[in-house]
């Protein structure tokens, strides 16, 4: 992702390396003189990544770029903001994790973040300078596009109620001629489980349409294959 900003914006890269000593332990170092510039910092989690470790490697480059290199402002950018989706608790005892990560990244210096399509609106209070960048015109721009090259009508599916808001984004902007209406699923944890999921209720008609089901994380995918399951079930064609 940084290669691909850089390229666009016509801008280098500065050189970061994350070192690694035989006990464990790292360092980030930047190799350039950054003293008194305004930094932007990109930070991606990858499928599969640890979300700790890439936060932590993060937290040292901040902390680098504030207390060394003396720079005058941090931006970060960071697509998928890390533990967005503990950002309440469903049981007693519960952290809310999302806030102890951004009480993290500016305790290291960050000044503005910059995160798209984030999973909870109120997660923005946390932070003092914010820009929240949606998703969806993106999204039904292409969806609109694909869908009158096809000539199929569609259905926005929520796959739980979490979705339901981006589920309705979406629909503001999607042509009327082609969206034959919204279904949502849902759904219920199971007891004692992180990620399974019971579906409980679906709610619309999709039978004889393509269900397009939209969410802003996925995880296991629990939750997307529990309610491509139920489109099929009351007669999608197409999920």
């Amino acid at each position: 992702l940084a290669n691909s900003m850089a390229r666009i914006l016509g801008k280098p890269l500065v050189p970061v390396e994350i070192l690694t000593f035989g006990d464990g332990e790292k360092k980030a170092v930047v190799k350039e003189n950054l003293r008194g510039k305004h930094v932007y910092v990109i930070a991606t989690v990858g499928y599969g990544e640890d979300p700790d470790v890439s936060l932590a490697n993060a937290l040292k480059i901040l902390s680098t770029l504030k207390r060394t290199c003396k720079v005058r402002q941090i931006n970060f950018v960071v697509p998928c903001l890390w533990y967005q989706a503990q950002d309440k608790t469903h049981a007693r005892r519960e952290p809310i994790t999302v806030r102890d990560v951004a009480d993290d990244l500016i305790r290291r210096g960050m000044n503005h973040i910059i995160v798209t399509s984030l999973h909870a609106e109120q997660i923005e209070i946390a932070f003092d300078s914010f820009d929240h960048l949606k998703m969806e015109p993106l999204f039904s721009d292409y969806l609109n596009h694909r869908f009158i090259e096809q000539g199929e009508k569609f259905v926005l599916i929520s796959p739980d109620d979490g979705g339901v808001r981006m589920r309705e984004e979406l629909f503001k902007n999607m042509s009327p001629e082609w969206v034959a209406g919204q279904a949502a699923v849902h759904q219920l944890r199971v007891r004692g489980s992180v990620d399974e999921k019971q579906v409980l209720d679906f709610v619309g008609e999709v039978d004889g349409t393509v269900g397009v089901i939209l969410d802003d994380m996925m995880r296991s995918g629990s939750t997307m294959f529990q309610a491509a399951k139920a489109a099929k079930e009351k007669g999608a064609k197409k999920v």
